[in-house]
């Protein structure tokens, strides 16, 4: 039996390895334009949120806004506990931070890369790094770049690479509208001072949507967990849209009863000190400059209609998105309903999908990863 698997990432690698496992016997190539892995490495910030510790798979497929009924066969094979198991078997420990995200202990994406090569060249599985596939057609077989015959094609490109599309669309596979998510959004008017400056626990609300989570200011606009998040339940929002910000958690009642409180325990200090009880004191001074109220002003001396626009600022500043930030990840892709429960196309025999080319997509914390691994192993697990 041969195999072509096109693209490198992590679900073309699971899938070579799975089926490897269970066939040693088989020719398995891998076919990747650039080099493999490469995102990989930009996981988690270098050091590879590999996935989330949310071991019940209805409950972790609650965090992909777009697959979630379709993973739960996926994930009911191979879950979370499934990939802590498969990389401790191939040396690889895994720890569990207090928010779950799940890393390598090393804290290094780069351990992950070359494992996964070196579980793949141990077992035989052919790595054709720089070749770039510009054909896939099927006659008796699958016929790879005019030249190569193969029994079975695994379709794992990704979801910014055009391609795979294309290859899917020329078997009569639909493909779902795409759009970037996991991103930043860019503000009409950025807090650019604040660059780099993180708040813990913002509620953000925009249509609809309400998500608590840490929040990064850029010098374009907004990042984040929270944001990244609410990227994804918004990826196919019409821009421009609006965002409301609340620093505090409170309401504007019980915020505006907090403030009185607090100028009234301490009239001669600046408003700017106090406010640093709320928020750090750059985001104290952002604030104050853009209600419009001196920094050093006493406590004494801000009027109600001051305090008032004040707590709105920190329980409902609303800002403009005007356009995304890079992308981690496209929304969108093959339409689930068009591949069996092994994720082989229902349109044509021996054509598999796996990865991010699938219309499935997660929060931010290693739910992207997670689906890779897990659709990868189940594809190649099912050849």
């Amino acid at each position: 039996m041969k195999i072509a698997i096109i693209g490198g990432g992590p679900s073309g690698f699971m899938a070579a390895v799975s089926a490897k496992e269970n066939h040693p016997e088989w020719d398995i190539t891998i076919f990747e334009k650039a080099k493999p892995l490469s995102k990989l490495l930009m996981s988690g910030g270098g050091r590879c949120n590999i996935t989330n510790a949310e071991f019940d798979f209805k409950e972790l497929a609650a965090n992909y806004p777009r697959g979630e009924k379709f993973l739960y066969s996926v994930f009911s094979r191979f879950g979370v506990g499934d990939l802590f198991e498969f990389f401790n078997k191939y040396g690889i420990e895994l720890y569990i931070q207090e928010d779950k995200r799940v890393f390598p202990t090393s804290d290094k994406a780069s351990d992950i890369k070359d494992v996964l090569i070196g579980i793949a060249i141990g077992k035989g599985i052919k790595i054709k790094n720089h070749t770039e596939v510009f054909s896939v057609v099927k006659n008796e077989k699958f016929l790879v770049n005019d030249s190569m015959s193969f029994d079975k094609i695994i379709l794992a490109t990704g979801g910014a690479n055009k391609f795979g599309y294309k290859i899917a669309k020329s078997f009569g596979h639909g493909v779902s509208d795409l759009a970037p998510c996991l991103c930043g959004f860019v503000l009409e008017s950025p807090f650019t001072a604040l660059a780099g400056v993180s708040i813990s626990d913002v509620l953000v609300k925009a249509q609809g949507y309400e998500l608590k989570k840490d929040l990064i200011f850029t010098h374009k606009g907004l990042s984040g967990p929270v944001i990244f998040d609410l990227s994804s339940y918004l990826a196919f929002a019409n821009l421009p849209f609006e965002l409301e910000l609340n620093f505090t958690g409170l309401d504007f009642e019980e915020q505006d009863k907090a403030m009185i409180d607090l100028l009234s325990s301490h009239p001669k200090k600046n408003i700017s000190n106090l406010l640093c009880e709320c928020v750090p004191s750059s985001v104290a001074e952002e604030l104050l400059k853009r209600a419009g109220i001196s920094q050093d002003k006493k406590a004494f001396e801000v009027n109600s209609s001051e305090r008032k626009k004040i707590t709105e600022f920190l329980t409902s500043l609303k800002v403009n998105v005007i356009a995304k930030d890079t992308a981690m990840v496209t929304a969108g892709g093959i339409n689930l309903d068009e591949l069996d429960k092994n994720l082989q196309s229902k349109l044509v025999e021996g054509l598999y999908f796996c990865g991010e080319i699938l219309n499935i997509d997660g929060l931010c914390g290693g739910y992207n990863l997670q689906a890779c691994f897990s659709t990868g192993y189940v594809v190649g697990n099912s050849l």
